[in-house]
C-alpha cells in the first residue's frame, strides 16, 4: 500500500494472541476459520502485513496452547523456506504472553525494549488478534495522523 511512514519512524506491531477465549465457549476463537478460509489470527497478520510499513510483527502467544504452538511452528518453518512467497513470515517473532491481554502487550513491549537499544523513533501498533476485520486503509489513516 505504502512504503513510507510519517517522520521516518520505525513501525512495529504487537498482536496479543495469548487469550483463552473464555466467553467463546467452543474453542479459541483466533484459530476459527472466517468465510475466506483464513483463521482469525492469520487474517489479523495479513491485515497488518498489507500495510507495507510494518517492519516487524510480535505475536504474544500462549505457550500452553497446542494450537498456538502448532501455529508458531508453522510460521517458523515458513520463515525458513527459501520461496519468496514466504518472505513476509520472517517479519514475525513470538513472545510468551501473559494471562491477560494487558499482560501480553506488556510482555511484548518489554521484549522489544530489551531487544532495541534506541526506541526514540519506534512506534508500536497494537492490533488485537481477535479483531481481524479492521480495514488496512483505516490502520494507515490512523498511523498517518500521528
Amino acid at each position: 500500500m505504502t512504503t513510507k511512514l510519517k517522520n521516518n519512524a520505525e513501525l512495529i506491531c504487537v498482536i496479543p494472541a495469548a487469550g483463552k477465549s473464555s466467553r467463546y465457549k467452543t474453542s479459541n476463537k483466533i484459530f476459527q476459520s472466517l468465510e475466506d478460509e483464513l483463521d482469525v489470527l492469520n487474517a489479523s497478520i495479513l491485515n497488518i502485513n498489507t500495510l507495507g510499513v510494518v517492519r516487524k510483527i510480535y505475536i504474544g502467544y500462549d505457550d500452553s496452547s497446542k494450537e498456538a504452538l502448532n501455529f508458531k511452528e508453522l510460521v517458523d518453518d515458513a520463515a525458513d523456506d527459501k520461496d519468496a512467497a514466504y518472505e513476509w513470515f520472517k517479519k514475525i517473532s513470538f513472545v510468551k504472553g501473559g494471562t491477560t491481554r494487558q499482560e501480553t502487550v506488556y510482555k511484548c513491549l518489554q521484549y522489544i525494549k530489551n531487544l532495541k537499544s534506541d526506541n526514540d523513533n519506534t512506534w508500536v501498533l497494537v492490533h488485537d488478534a481477535a479483531r481481524p476485520c479492521v480495514f488496512p486503509f483505516d490502520n494507515l489513516e490512523f498511523i498517518n495522523k500521528r
